[in-house]
């Protein structure tokens, strides 16, 4: 069985693989304490990019955010889409 988190994981490591790996920190995942139902990742301290008072503090500029936001979304979004169509091939070839 696969569980849901390995896709989340797999998503990470394809997000590093991104143009936009360089603007954003993902957590390191602890694989000593990780099981099938429970994912440990380590602790980042930051701002929620929704957060916009926050952003404004920090100085950053909400159009590059948004646009690396998007981009991630968009770049993951594809890789889900081909996981889940590879699933349904591997479930139709079963039977």
């Amino acid at each position: 069985m696969i569980y849901p988190w390995i896709c989340v994981i797999r998503a990470w490591q394809h997000i590093l693989s991104s143009p936009y790996a360089k603007s954003v920190h993902i957590p390191k995942v602890h694989w000593s304490h990780t099981s099938p139902r429970v994912l440990t990742a380590e602790w980042i301290d930051g701002v929620r990019f929704m957060d916009f008072e926050s952003v404004r503090k920090e100085r950053f500029n909400m159009k590059q955010v948004m646009n690396t936001v998007v981009g991630l979304f968009a770049h993951v979004s594809v890789f889900l889409l081909f996981l889940f169509f590879l699933s349904l091939f591997t479930i139709s070839c079963k039977n």
